[in-house]
């Protein structure tokens, strides 16, 4: 009886493990091959200590509909834009930073998305919110980007 139960949390951490991998591994390749452009917030679920929100973007003019709850603790407001980093080898993979508010007034983001966000500060934070996942414990396990 106690092997089974050795086996069973062995099998569990196993598989977080596994989705841990597969997390930090979308997100070194997005960084690797990021492209970037504006997303508006559709609804917002919070939940034990987390939230996750329901997004749109629009890039090479596709709209796409994404569910997020990495980079989203700042995201407090339905109908906000916010800068979105795609992979731009696959425009379905992508995330909302809710480090880098979107501004009409000062930015402008072309179809074709942007390489770099136009504005350094918000960059230096999107570039901040990444490095501190990857120098994770789990993230220093993955080869460098």
């Amino acid at each position: 009886m106690k092997k089974k139960y050795i086996i069973i949390l062995f099998s569990i951490l196993l598989v977080y493990l596994l989705i841990g991998f597969t997390i930090k591994y979308r997100l070194k390749e997005i960084k690797r091959n990021e492209s970037y452009t504006i997303g508006e917030v559709l609804k917002i679920y919070y939940g034990r200590g987390d939230r996750t929100v329901d997004y749109k973007y629009s890039i090479n003019n596709e709209v796409f509909f994404m569910t997020s709850s990495e980079f989203t603790q700042n995201i407090n407001q339905v109908g906000k834009k916010y800068f979105v980093i795609v992979n731009k080898n696959n425009l379905q993979q992508a995330y909302i930073l809710d480090c880098c508010p979107y501004d009409e007034s000062k930015h402008l983001v072309p179809s074709e998305g942007l390489h770099k966000i136009p504005d350094a500060e918000l960059q230096k934070k999107a570039d901040e919110a990444f490095e501190e996942i990857f120098n994770s414990p789990l993230g220093r396990l993955l080869p460098p980007y």
